[in-house]
């Protein structure tokens, strides 16, 4: 299964091929504002190092958030096109589900906390149980609260936490993994995760598939006169 992941809800702008499990070719940026700009670069990048030929992605897997709000629309309206233009399916993944999935493939089978950083003082949060199911979450939450947030929404003991905004925190008593895959989200996670929905549900979501801010926005429509 040849799948293509597209992700640039964080600070990373990520573009992957994965090939049965397996990386065959990744590019990566940490610019934010330059994701739309250089993400179809990264995708011809990507594709020629493969080998790939466009026509022969058989699913794209996409950052649906939550992230920064302009980020998700960036990467899914970009991989809207790609699976509009090549007739590709496509299936959104959820950005803390992806990072909690990584922390799993480190850590075994162990509950795992996901956080990721919101800006203006918060995190976005979500624990999933030692099978990735999710007990509690997305939520956005203050940076301050999070340690309190932690210790009523979950059993501590055994919880694995991950998420580069983690080393920002005061959590305590707290078994912090790092990576690539489980700092921010990560293509072989994506990819795994996407693969999983496709082949319980076969269904293209280019149509259906909506960003998940969790998060309301800043911007309000204005007042009627």
């Amino acid at each position: 299964m040849r799948i293509l992941t597209v992700d640039t809800a964080t600070r990373r702008g990520m573009v992957a091929a994965v090939e049965d499990g397996k990386i065959v070719a990744s590019a990566e940026h940490d610019r934010q504002t330059t994701h739309a700009e250089r993400l179809f670069g990264m995708v011809d990048e990507v594709l020629g190092a493969a080998g790939w030929e466009p026509s022969s992605i058989e699913l794209l897997a996409v950052g649906k958030g939550p992230g920064s709000f302009t980020g998700v629309r960036v990467g899914m309206a970009a991989a809207k096109g790609v699976g509009f233009a090549l007739k590709t399916p496509m299936v959104g993944v959820v950005s803390l589900d992806a990072m909690a999935h990584a922390g799993r493939r480190r850590a075994g089978a162990v509950p795992v906390l996901a956080l990721l950083d919101a800006k203006k003082g918060e995190v976005f949060a979500a624990c999933y149980d030692a099978a990735g199911n999710l007990l509690v979450g997305p939520d956005h939450i203050p940076r301050s609260d999070v340690d309190m947030w932690l210790g009523s929404a979950v059993e501590r003991s055994g919880l694995t936490v991950v998420g580069e905004v983690v080393g920002e925190l005061a959590l305590e008593d707290i078994v912090w993994v790092r990576d690539g895959e489980c700092d921010l989200p990560g293509p072989a996670s994506m990819a795994a995760l996407a693969w999983d929905v496709w082949k319980t549900d076969p269904t293209d979501q280019l149509d259906t598939l909506e960003p998940l801010y969790v998060r309301p926005p800043d911007i309000t429509k204005p007042a009627n006169r």
